[in-house]
């Protein structure tokens, strides 16, 4: 198995705020506006998710390897929109980052 592709720094700081925008724009589609996800069906049925919570109660705790940026803007990058493949990633590497800052930011359950 090949090791994931290394993700350089960004030109810029991380930014919640351009985090939120692209979120909005290329996200929040499949994990909704809110960051809660797409149920495969209703909460009692336990049949989880077709699209993971990033944040809010369901979301990964606080101590997983996703709650940080350095983990998460090469998951992104390279994964990110469903589909996309390491060779032809959609979103540049200022935007990995910037959307991983803002998701990381947002309150998840403690570990």
């Amino acid at each position: 198995m090949a090791a994931p592709p290394i993700l350089p720094t960004p030109p810029l700081p991380a930014d919640t705020t351009r985090g939120a925008e692209v979120y909005l724009r290329v996200c929040a589609a499949c994990h909704q506006p809110d960051g809660s996800g797409h149920r495969a069906a209703p909460a009692a049925d336990a049949r989880g998710y077709v699209q993971p919570p990033l944040w809010g109660p369901d979301s990964y705790n606080d101590g997983a390897g996703m709650d940080r940026p350095e983990r998460t803007a090469p998951f992104v990058r390279f994964n990110m929109p469903r589909g996309v493949d390491p060779q032809h990633p959609q979103l540049t590497v200022q935007e990995a980052w910037d959307v991983a800052a803002y998701v990381d930011s947002q309150p998840r359950p403690g570990k």
